[in-house]
């Protein structure tokens, strides 16, 4: 074989090589470079001498430095909350089916609480249980980058806003409370950041607008609530409970995810006026 042709035959590896290394997701740069190397089948290749020019990322404009502030500041106080009389199932494809009811919620207070969607721990509250008794599991952030899991008991629930507040017995160096803002001066088009915590792993962004104000949320639980703020930022179902926070990373919202009868998820968040604290409803202006 000519050097010619081991040089075509060295260009049709890579290629075949490089065809396998993305199926399936996004392979890492480093090893895409070195599969290249390889293919040439020249043991004198570096990485260096096929490694192209990579471009400095440099600092980010000022509005996106911002938005990762207030998401990497916020993510401490949003949790992963898990229903305890559910499992995950492994389907016939060996694939871990999550069942509804493992949602987010946040931190609300330096004494534990925290506030979540009713219907998030809706198969542990459709069993009455009494104050004091635990319904779900808590997960929650560290400074070490670690998931603390805390058994969570319930303080308090209300169906008609789709509403829940639990207490976690968790050191104070965990607890980061959200910080409060004014849902009632809100108005359509201003900035929003959605946050959430679905499956314990790791924390969710989306930003938006405010799309509108003042709707019925038609809840999970089967009730009408009003005063809903309607945003274009995605919230997925695991994501109920979340926190809705305006571009100065105050709360604003509780998420939740609707399902229209055409398979349209609309991102709705409950004006965050009223939460159900201590099993009653405590006003926030």
């Amino acid at each position: 074989m000519s050097k010619r042709e081991g040089i075509m035959e060295g260009g049709r590896m890579r290629r075949r090589t490089f065809g396998a290394s993305i199926v399936g997701g996004a392979a890492t740069l480093p090893s895409l470079l070195e599969l290249q190397a390889r293919a040439l089948g020249d043991p004198t290749v570096t990485i260096d001498e096929v490694t192209p020019s990579v471009t400095p990322a440099g600092t980010l404009p000022p509005a996106e430095e911002r938005t990762v502030e207030l998401f990497e500041r916020n993510t401490y106080s949003v949790v992963n909350i898990f229903d305890v009389t559910l499992r995950p199932q492994v389907n016939m494809t060996g694939s871990v089916e999550v069942p509804e009811g493992n949602g987010s919620g946040f931190i609300w207070d330096e004494e534990g609480h925290i506030v979540t969607n009713y219907h998030v721990i809706g198969s542990s509250l459709a069993r009455n249980p009494p104050l004091g008794q635990v319904v779900a599991r808590v997960t929650l952030l560290g400074a070490d980058g670690y998931q603390k899991n805390f058994e969570a008991k319930l303080v308090g629930a209300d169906k008609t806003k789709d509403l829940a507040v639990l207490d976690v017995d968790a050191p104070v160096e965990l607890l980061r409370p959200v910080n409060l803002g004014q849902s009632s001066k809100l108005r359509v088009g201003q900035r929003c950041l959605a946050i959430g915590n679905p499956f314990g792993f790791d924390h969710t962004l989306t930003v938006g607008v405010v799309s509108g104000l003042n709707r019925d949320i038609y809840s999970q639980t089967g009730v009408v609530i009003g005063g809903g703020i309607q945003t274009d930022a995605a919230i997925n179902p695991g994501n109920s409970g979340g926190v809705l926070l305006d571009s100065r990373g105050n709360l604003i919202g509780i998420n939740t995810a609707i399902f229209t009868r055409t398979g349209v998820v609309i991102s709705y968040s409950k004006n965050s006026h009223y939460l159900c604290i201590f099993g009653y409803i405590t006003a926030i202006h």
